[in-house]
Formats: structure tokens, sequence, C-alpha cells
């Protein structure tokens, strides 16, 4: 049916196009019907000659109509490849409207490819600058935690809390910078699992103690094929999730037989009709609403990093009694056997 609709267009279209010239020539035939029946002596010749024009009149529009529907096809080809493909001469149709169209093909095609370029060096600029900004702000932040870290006081402590929370948005900022497609950073080798695991909860320590939160992991001893930085940013976003949304309790990080690590809070948990959309970008939930605490991009970058190294990062949660976030590293090492 889509394809009569669109030869139907065609036809529409056609008519549209040449209905001055057909129109003329139905005005052009019928004055010389009329003059020549007036002079004629017999009706035959008027009719016969009616019929010899109705004849050439449908071989001429036959023929026109085809290399219009050529004409057509060739354009709608071209346009789908007009970023990335220029028009080549050889297999452009001859007509002149085809030709001035594929003109202004090539001068869209030229315009595309010079503001791609000037986008692409735009990007690569404001990537660098980028990058390079967020390494720089790491020294004054390491500065202020060591000052921080010498003074014993509450105050002092709830200051570190802040510069926590500050070091991951610019831990998250450098890993959405680097989460593009030509990236190279990655690096899979045989890593202990314990050293990264207990990283990144050392990082959030003073969470753990300020909001009396117990953190439970035993020493697993396993090996496992990933890379290490990515990994580690994986289980810090979701350690810092599992803090933030978990006021008594615990946190426990295990891995189970299936080569599955799992973050395992006690807090609030997640309602189920949330739970499809929190690895959305800039999704924050009802609980991220109600606490102004989230940014809608944690999980997102948890669900890219994983990506990143071959895992499969999924969850399961029940309101008032927690979240499950698992990790597949049995995936990733699949991933990276592969690359």
């Amino acid at each position: 049916m889509q394809a009569e609709e669109n030869k139907w267009e065609l036809f529409i279209s056609y008519w549209r196009a040449h209905a001055a010239g057909w129109g003329a020539a139905l005005l052009f035939a019928l004055i010389g019907a009329v003059v020549f029946f007036l002079y004629a002596e017999k009706t035959e010749a008027v009719l016969y000659a009616l019929v010899l024009w109705l004849a050439g009149a449908v071989v001429i529009f036959a023929v026109s109509f085809l290399r219009y529907r050529r004409t057509c096809r060739y354009l709608r080809q071209r346009a789908k490849t007009i970023v990335t493909e220029i028009p080549e001469a050889s297999d452009v149709p001859k007509e002149a409207q085809a030709l001035l169209y594929v003109g202004l093909l090539r001068i869209l095609w030229e315009e595309n490819r010079s503001n791609r370029t000037a986008l692409e060096a735009f990007k690569r600029e404001t990537n660098d600058y980028y990058t390079a900004w967020v390494h720089e702000i790491k020294t004054p932040l390491s500065v202020l935690r060591l000052e921080l870290q010498q003074e014993d006081s509450d105050r002092a402590h709830a200051l570190l809390g802040q510069l926590q929370r500050v070091e991951d948005y610019v831990g998250m900022a450098l890993c959405f910078a680097r989460l593009t497609p030509d990236a190279s950073d990655l690096l899979y080798r045989r890593q202990r699992l314990d050293p990264i695991v207990k990283a990144a909860a050392r990082k959030y320590s003073s969470f753990f103690v300020s909001k009396n939160i117990s953190f439970v992991y035993k020493d697993t001893g396993a090996e496992i094929l990933t890379d290490e930085k990515w990994l580690g940013f994986l289980l810090e976003q979701l350690l810092s999730n599992a803090v933030k949304y978990t006021e008594r309790g615990e946190v426990a990080v295990f891995l189970d037989e299936n080569q599955v690590l799992h973050v395992k809070d006690t807090g609030i948990g997640i309602a189920p009709e949330e739970l499809p959309r929190i690895f959305d970008k800039g999704f924050t939930g009802g609980n991220g609403r109600a606490q102004q605490r989230s940014t809608g991009l944690g999980l997102y970058l948890s669900q890219r990093a994983a990506e990143r190294i071959g895992a499969v990062l999924t969850v399961q949660s029940e309101v008032g009694k927690g979240s499950d976030f698992r990790i597949d590293l049995s995936e990733s090492q699949r991933a990276a056997l592969q690359k």
C-alpha cells in the first residue's frame, strides 16, 4: 500500500512540475483540431489527427515520466548520503533539472564537510581543555584535603565530606570527557579485585563513620581481567549512591559464585516504576528530587563505565529495604578476551 501511495505521489508531483508544458500542448492540439475541423472535408481526418496526437503524447509522457522518476530516485539516494559521500558526475542523470539539483547537493556537501571539520576541531579543543582543567583542579583539592585532615573537629569532618562531593563531581566530569567513541585509555589486564574495592570504599570512609553505617567486605582473593581505572570508577559511583540513600544499616560488597560483584545497601530503595529509567541520563527519580541530592548523572555514568569494560550492570531494589546493584564481571572478561 505504501509503494502505491509513493507512486501516486510521484505521479502527482510530475504533473505539478510539468503542468504548464502539457497544458500548452493540449491547448495547441485543441486549436489545431478546431481549425482542421473547420477547413477539412472529412471528419475522419480530424479524428485521425487527434488519434495520432494522442499516441504521440502517450509516448512522450511515458519517456518523460520515466526520466522524471529516475531523477527523483537518484536525488533521494543522494540525499541519504549527502553527509558522507559527494555525488559522482558519472552517475548523474543528464536532465537539466537533475544537473541543477546535483550542483546544489555538491554545494551542500562541501559546506557540510567544512562545518563538520570545524565542529570536530572545536570538540577536540574543548575536550582537551576540559580534561586539562579537571587534572589541574585536582591539585588544589588535594591541598585542601591535606589541610583539613590535620584538624580533628566536627567542622573539619563536615568540610571533608563536602570536599569529597566536589572530588566526586570532578571525577564524573573527567569520566564524561573520556566517554567518547574514539577514546583509547582502556587497558585490560589481570587485576586483584580486593585492592580495587578497598580503594573505592576508602574514599567514602568518612561518610560511613559520620552516618554510622557499616561497610561489609571480606577479601575474596579473586583475580579478574578488567580495566582497573574504569572498574574503580564504577564502584565509586555505586558506593556513593549507596551511602547517599542509606541512613542506617550497612553497605555490603561481595562477589558471588557466578563472578557477579554486588553492591548492596539497606537504604530507602527504588520504586518499581522507576527501575527501568534509573540509568537514563538526567533521571533523578522521586528519592533524588525529594532529597535534592541527585544530579541524574551518577548511575548514567555507572552504566556507561560498565559498558566500557564489557560488564553488565543491573539492579534489584525494594522500597524501604534497599538496593542490590550487580556487576557481571564474567561478561567483562569475555569482552576483554575478544578485543
